[in-house]
């Protein structure tokens, strides 16, 4: 498999963290009044390999880092309407990663693929540890 670049965009990028559901509060004065769960807009570069996506800030500033998600990660991939820039944004289990991207829809298109390439070869790969493990041992006589 080769790690080589798919895709680059430039542009921002702002991850949200998922409260998961016996975390969340019922109180609906609560859950207006608590922190926000996303982090602020970072710019930087979005890069697609064919096992990673990864996110790469221009600089490094109060709450923006480094970022790299496993395609296999990857739950979802939807695309917003936006006026110049669209937003396209990544699920994954424990966080929704926002990026606004021109050419956002065609970006999500490309990780969309990948990410189903991803699980194509991870089934595949399943399949035949699967198809070995309940073959029996060939036994040589003589």
């Amino acid at each position: 498999m080769s790690y080589g670049v798919v895709a680059t965009k430039s542009g921002q990028v702002q991850v949200e963290t998922i409260v998961p559901q016996e975390e969340r509060s019922y109180d609906r004065a609560r859950e207006r009044f608590r922190a926000p769960v996303a982090g602020p807009w970072a710019a930087g570069r979005l890069t697609l390999t064919g096992l990673h996506l990864s996110f790469m800030p221009t600089r490094s500033g109060r709450g923006v880092q480094a970022l790299t998600i496993s395609l296999a990660d990857i739950l979802s991939v939807e695309a917003s309407p936006g006026r110049i820039n669209k937003v396209v944004s990544f699920r994954t289990e424990t966080m929704l990663v926002h990026a606004r991207v021109s050419g956002a829809m065609a970006f999500a298109k490309r990780v969309a693929i990948s990410v189903e390439a991803t699980r194509r070869r991870a089934a595949a790969t399943a399949a035949r540890e699967q198809s070995t493990s309940e073959t029996p041992p060939i036994r040589r006589l003589g």
